[in-house]
């Protein structure tokens, strides 16, 4: 194999990892919309149950301590889904900078496979 048949090789290697990274990345943007919406939710249920005088089931009051359970319970899924985001959104940068890394590798194997072809 001369050099030229490497570079071709490595480029495709790269650009086999760069399609790998980008579904990752795919992946991992799903994850924190995903997550996005979940809080979104909680925070709205926890609006809403501040307002509930009396359950729209039952027609039952609502005691102040089935709140308050309520909320702690939306709080506690609230920070949890923060502190996905929090890892998400590293693994996302730690990402970006690999994806730009690999591409700024095919752009040099790029010019020396031109510069051996000419």
């Amino acid at each position: 194999m001369d050099k030229l048949d490497l570079i071709s090789k490595d480029i495709l290697e790269k650009e086999f990892k760069i399609e790998e990274l980008n579904k990752y990345y795919m992946g991992i943007s799903s994850k924190l919309d995903s997550l996005t919406m979940r809080k979104k939710d909680y925070q709205e249920k926890q609006k809403r149950i501040f307002k509930i005088d009396m359950c729209p089931t039952c027609l039952q009051d609502v005691p102040e301590s089935h709140k308050h359970n309520i909320l702690n319970d939306a709080e506690s899924n609230i920070t949890k889904i923060k502190k996905e985001e929090e890892i998400l959104s590293g693994e996302k940068i730690k990402l970006i900078k690999n994806l730009d890394s690999e591409n700024l590798a095919i752009s040099a194997l790029e010019k020396q496979k031109r510069d051996l072809e000419l």
